[in-house]
C-alpha cells in the first residue's frame, strides 16, 4: 500500500487527526478516488496538490467534490494540474461555501477561466484569497467586473499575466467601487502605463498592499503613483522593484506610505487602549454644535465601510456620556436639559448607500463567511440544546454591523441606541424563504396587478413609484443551488424592521400573525397570543423601512428581516388625516386584497404636532410620507435575519470639564486623517509632533494648562464645510 493510498484512505474514513494534507508531486494522473473520498468527509482543511497532472478531467472530479464538501479551507492545485479547463471548477464555486483560499497559478486555462471565474466571484461568498499567477489571462474584463459586487475576496494575485491596457482599465474601474481588497498583485505584468491605475487609488480606501514589481511604466507611473498617494491614506506597501522609477519619486513614494502606516499603528494603539472603555465624548465648539470624538472602539472603526458611509455614521448611534464644554456653552447646554444628540433624519425610504454595506450584492441575505464560521460552530457544538437555530453576536470586525448600524441610523429612534447587535440563522426558515420565490416568480405572471385601473390611479402610480426605488438596490438577486444559479427579477427582497415581544419565538418559529374576530365579533375570544391590533392595512405580518417607527412597538429588542413580495398592492388614502379612506375601510382586519401577496403604505402621522403619537394613515396625495409600512401574508416571506438589542440615551451631563491627553491625542490622529490636514504641510507638520509628544505621555491623565489650550484651538479648526480656519491655524503656527 502506498502512501498516498493510505492518505486517501485515511481523507475517506473521516480521520479527525487529519486537518492538513501534501501529496506534490507524487504523479497523480486520475484523482478520482480522492474526490470521492473528499465529498464526505468533514475534518480535512488544507489540501496540497501541487505539480500533479491530472488535468482537466481532475478539475471535474474535484468540482464534484467541492459542490458537496463543507470543510476544506485551502486548495492549492498550482503548477502541472494542466488544468486548462476550468469550468466545472469555477461552477463549483458558486456553491461551496468554506474554501477561503484557491491557487491556481502557473495553469494555463486563459481568458474563458477567466469568465467562468467571475462567474464565481459575482455569488461566492467564502472565497478570500484567489492566486491566479501565470495562467495566460490576457482578458480580464469580466473578473474585473466581477470584483465591482464581489464582497469577500480580500486578496487577489494577477502577477504574470499579460492583460494589457484593457485590463488596467478595467481593473481601475473595479478599484474604484470595490469595498473587498486589500492585497492586490499586478507583478510581471508587462504593465506600461498605470496612470488609470494610480487615478483609481485616489477613491479607493480600502487597498493597503500594491505589487507592480518588474513593470516597465518608468517615471510617468512612478509620478503618477506619488500622486495618487497625497489622497490615498491607506496604502502601506506598494512594490516597485524593477519598474524603472526615477529615486527621488520611488523616496517620495517611501515616504507617504511610511506615513500612512504609522497612522495606522497609531490608530491600533489608542483602540487597543480603549477596548475597556465604553463612554464617548461629545465635543461641543463655542456656536453650540455637538460632534463627538469617539472614545469606544466599537463605534470608532467600521473595517467594510465607504467614506461615504463613515461621514455620515457618527457616534450618536451609542450613549454620549460626558461633555466637555467651555464655560460659556454651558448655560446654553443648562438651558436645553436633557440634552441628547440626534443624528439628522432622511427623507429617503432606504439609504441609498445601504446596498453597499452588503456582503453578498447577488444574495443579499447571505451573510459573510467569517459570522457564518460563527454560527456554524454554535450550531455544531455540544452545549447547544436546541439546534434548529442558532444566534450569534456580531462585533464591528463583521461586515454585517456596518450594515445594521447604518440602516438604524437612517431613522434612528429618538433616546435609543445600539446595545448590540446578533445574527440569527434558522436554516429551515433560509430554505423555506428561498424556496418560495419560484412559486412567486410564477405568480407574478399569473397574476397582473390591477391597481392601475383604481382611483386615485396617479396617486397610486407615484406611490408604486416609490416602492420600485426602496426594492430596485436589491433587486435582480440570484440564489445559488448545487447545480445551478436561478435569477429571480419579478419578486423583490428588502431589508425591513420589526418591533415584536416575541423575539425569542420568531427566531425559532419564524414570523406569525392571529386571527382578528374578536375585534369584530363579541362572541369571539382573543386566544392566548392574540393580535395587538385590527390590522388596518390588512391582516398579515407588519414592517417598517424605520427603527424608529418599529421602535414604537419593541420590547428592547427590534427585528431586521428580509422581506419578499410581488408587486405589491399601493395603499392611499382619498382624504386627508386624520379620516380614514376607502382603502383602509375595505382592508382593516382582512386577509390579503385579491391576488397580491403584500400590500404597502407609505404613512403620515394622524397628529403631526404630537411627537409620542402611534396612529399613522395612508398619504393622501397632498402629504409627505414619514416612513412605510409592508404587509406580507406568508411566513415564508419573512427571514428574521438580526436582533438589535436597543439601550437608552443618556443625556449629555454638564460636569467639570475633564479632558485627557488620550482625547486630545484622539482628535489629533482624525484631524491628520482629514484632506484639508494633509494638504497643509505646516500644520500636519504642527499636529505630527504634538501627537508624537503626547503618545509619551500617560494617556488617562488631564490635559495641562499648554495643551488644554492647543486642545481648545484644535477642535475648531475645521468647519462644517472640512475646511482650515485660517484664524485658527495662524494660531497653532504662532505658538
Amino acid at each position: 500500500m502506498t502512501p498516498t493510498t493510505t492518505m486517501v484512505q485515511r481523507i475517506a474514513s473521516n480521520d479527525p487527526t487529519l486537518t492538513e494534507c501534501n501529496l506534490i508531486s507524487l504523479g497523480f494522473s486520475n484523482i478520482s478516488e480522492l474526490a470521492e473520498a473528499l465529498k464526505s468527509n468533514r475534518s480535512l482543511k488544507k489540501l496540497d496538490l501541487r505539480r500533479n497532472r491530472f488535468g482537466p478531467a481532475g478539475g471535474v472530479a474535484l468540482a464534484g467534490a467541492l459542490k458537496v464538501n463543507i470543510a476544506l479551507t485551502d486548495l492549492n492545485l498550482c503548477g502541472g494540474s494542466d488544468l486548462t479547463d476550468i469550468k466545472e471548477l469555477a461552477e463549483a464555486l458558486k456553491s461551496n461555501r468554506s474554501l477561503s483560499k484557491l491557487n491556481l497559478s502557473y495553469n494555463k486555462f486563459g481568458a474563458a477561466g477567466g469568465v467562468a471565474l467571475a462567474g464565481a466571484l459575482k455569488v461566492n461568498v467564502a472565497l478570500t484569497n484567489l492566486v491566479l499567477f501565470n495562467c495566460n489571462l490576457t482578458d480580464i474584463k469580466e473578473l474585473a467586473e466581477a470584483l465591482k459586487s464581489n464582497r469577500s475576496l480580500s486578496k487577489l494575485d494577477l502577477s504574470g499575466n499579460a492583460f494589457g491596457p484593457a485590463g488596467v482599465a478595467a481593473l481601475a474601474g473595479a478599484l474604484k467601487v470595490n469595498v473587498a481588497l486589500t492585497d492586490l498583485n499586478l507583478g510581471r505584468c508587462y504593465l506600461t502605463d498605470i496612470k488609470e491605475l494610480a487615478d483609481a487609488l485616489k477613491s479607493n480606501h480600502f487597498l493597503s498592499t500594491l505589487a507592480l514589481e518588474r513593470n516597465k511604466f518608468g517615471s510617468a507611473g512612478g509620478a503618477a503613483l506619488a500622486d495618487a498617494l497625497k489622497t490615498n491614506a491607506t496604502l502601506e506597501q506598494v512594490g516597485i522593484y524593477g519598474c524603472e522609477v526615477e529615486t527621488t519619486t520611488e523616496r517620495q513614494i517611501n515616504e507617504k506610505l511610511a506615513h500612512n502606516k504609522s497612522l495606522k499603528a497609531q490608530k491600533k494603539q489608542n483602540n487597543d487602549k480603549e477596548k475597556d472603555s465604553k463612554t464617548a465624548a461629545a465635543v461641543v465648539s463655542s456656536a453650540g454644535t455637538a460632534t463627538m470624538s469617539v472614545q469606544n472602539p466599537q463605534t470608532a472603526t467600521y473595517p467594510v465601510m465607504p467614506p461615504i458611509i463613515a461621514t455620515a455614521i457618527t457616534a450618536a448611534s451609542f450613549n454620549p456620556t460626558v461633555a466637555v464644554v467651555s464655560s460659556s456653552d454651558k448655560k446654553i447646554l443648562e438651558s436645553q436639559k436633557p440634552l441628547t444628540v440626534q443624528p439628522k433624519q432622511s427623507n429617503q425610504p432606504i439609504p441609498s448607500d445601504l446596498p453597499q454595506l452588503l456582503h453578498s450584492a447577488k444574495t443579499p441575505w447571505h451573510i459573510s463567511p467569517s459570522l457564518f464560521e460563527k454560527v456554524r460552530q454554535q450550531l455544531n457544538a455540544e452545549s447547544t440544546k436546541d439546534k434548529s437555530y442558532a444566534v450569534v453576536s456580531i462585533t464591528n470586525t463583521d461586515p454585517e454591523y456596518a450594515f445594521v448600524l447604518r440602516y438604524f441610523q437612517h431613522q434612528k429612534p429618538p433616546g435609543y441606541s445600539i446595545k448590540s447587535i446578533r445574527c440569527i440563522h434558522n436554516p429551515d426558515q433560509t430554505k423555506g424563504f428561498e424556496s418560495s420565490f419560484k412559486g412567486m416568480e410564477a405568480a407574478a405572471k399569473a397574476f397582473p396587478t390591477g391597481w392601475q385601473n383604481e382611483e386615485p390611479k396617479a396617486h397610486r402610480a407615484k406611490t408604486i413609484e416609490r416602492w420600485r426605488t426602496c426594492v430596485a438596490p436589491f433587486s435582480p438577486f440570484q440564489v445559488p443551488s448545487n447545480n445551478r444559479v436561478d435569477k429571480f427579477v419579478d419578486v423583490k427582497v428588502i431589508p425591513l424592521w420589526h418591533g415584536s415581544k416575541h423575539v425569542d419565538s420568531i427566531c425559532k418559529i419564524g414570523f406569525t400573525f392571529f386571527g382578528k374576530h374578536h375585534f369584530f365579533d363579541k362572541s369571539a375570544t382573543a386566544g392566548a397570543q392574540a393580535s395587538t391590533d385590527i390590522g388596518y392595512f390588512g391582516s398579515g405580518i407588519y414592517f417598517t423601512n424605520s427603527a424608529r417607527y418599529a421602535a414604537m412597538y419593541h420590547s428592547g429588542s427590534l427585528l431586521v428581516s428580509w422581506v419578499s413580495m410581488r408587486e405589491p398592492y399601493p395603499v392611499v388614502n382619498d382624504v386627508t388625516i386624520p379620516k380614514k379612506g376607502k382603502d383602509m375601510l375595505k382592508l382593516q382586519g382582512k386577509a390579503a386584497y385579491q391576488n397580491y401577496n403584500a400590500h404597502y403604505i407609505p404613512v403620515t402621522s394622524t397628529d403631526p404636532k404630537e411627537p409620542e403619537n402611534m396612529i399613522y394613515h395612508p398619504c393622501h396625495e397632498t402629504e409627505q410620507p414619514a416612513w412605510d409600512e409592508y404587509v406580507v401574508f406568508q411566513n415564508t416571506q419573512a427571514l428574521p435575519r438580526f436582533i438589535v438589542e436597543l439601550g437608552v440615551d443618556l443625556p449629555v451631563a454638564v460636569s467639570t470639564p475633564v479632558v485627557t491627553v488620550e482625547a486630545l491625542n484622539n482628535h489629533i490622529i482624525t484631524l491628520l486623517d482629514s484632506a484639508a490636514i494633509q494638504a497643509d504641510t505646516e500644520i500636519s507638520a504642527i499636529l505630527t509632533a504634538k501627537c508624537t509628544a503626547l503618545f509619551q505621555l500617560n494617556p488617562q491623565s488631564p490635559l495641562s494648562s499648554e495643551d488644554s489650550v492647543f486642545y481648545n484651538r484644535v477642535v475648531k479648526l475645521i468647519d462644517p464645510n472640512g475646511k482650515l480656519r485660517p484664524f485658527i491655524k495662524t494660531q497653532l503656527a504662532t505658538k
